[in-house]
């Protein structure tokens, strides 16, 4: 006669091959994360926010904001914008020429 199922699955046997997997998979996990861990530490550490300035800016983005920044000083000079927006745009402008690159 054949065993049923809930024999087998019960079968001391069973346990000792779901112990063995258990064992293997933890040990795959382990290396896993080892691996992991290798990698991040090959990565370069991105510069601090104290040695941004230190880093410079390209000159494209040097003459994009020194374009648009005399653009929004006519206006301020010629009366059509006042300081607070005049501030905002020179912000948005940095912002923008930075993306551009």
């Amino acid at each position: 006669m054949t065993a049923s199922s809930q024999t087998i699955a019960n079968a001391p046997w069973m346990r000792l091959v779901a112990l063995v997997l258990a064992i293997l998979l933890a040990i795959g996990a382990w290396f896993v994360w080892q691996e992991a861990e290798r990698r991040s530490s090959r990565v370069t550490a991105l510069p601090s926010a104290s040695q941004l300035p230190a880093l410079g800016t390209p000159a494209s983005v040097d003459e994009c904001v020194a374009k648009r920044s005399d653009e929004i000083n006519a206006l301020l000079n010629q009366g059509l914008m006042d300081e607070d927006a005049a501030r905002l745009s020179l912000q948005r402008a940095r912002s923008l020429c930075t993306q551009q690159g």
